[in-house]
């Protein structure tokens, strides 16, 4: 039926650094692509839309459970990918037009 919803897929991988590298080389660019979509459809400048979307996607990425890893473990991990998405909207918010650069 035309609109409808699909439910999210599960996908079962190999639990491997391989994996992971892949999952992460295909992830980001594509994060960053829809980002910077985004930031055309709000005429390539910063703004409030910017600053509440990154809050939710923190916001979002903190609540992320893992399975099968210590607490230790599961929060440095956490931490990275936590860090890499900020500066993944860092250097899409360093290429807008905000107030600094007009």
């Amino acid at each position: 039926m035309m609109g409808e919803r699909k439910p999210f897929r599960r996908i079962d991988f190999p639990q491997s650094i391989a994996s992971y590298q892949a999952i992460t080389a295909i992830a980001l660019p594509a994060l960053r692509t829809v980002l910077e979509e985004l930031a055309e459809a709000h005429g390539n400048k910063a703004g409030p839309w910017l600053d509440d979307l990154e809050a939710r996607l923190i916001r979002d990425a903190k609540g992320t459970i893992t399975e099968g890893a210590s607490i230790e473990v599961e929060a440095a991990s956490l931490k990275v990918g936590i860090d890499v998405l900020q500066m993944t909207l860092d250097v899409v918010r360093h290429n807008l037009v905000g107030e600094e650069k007009q």
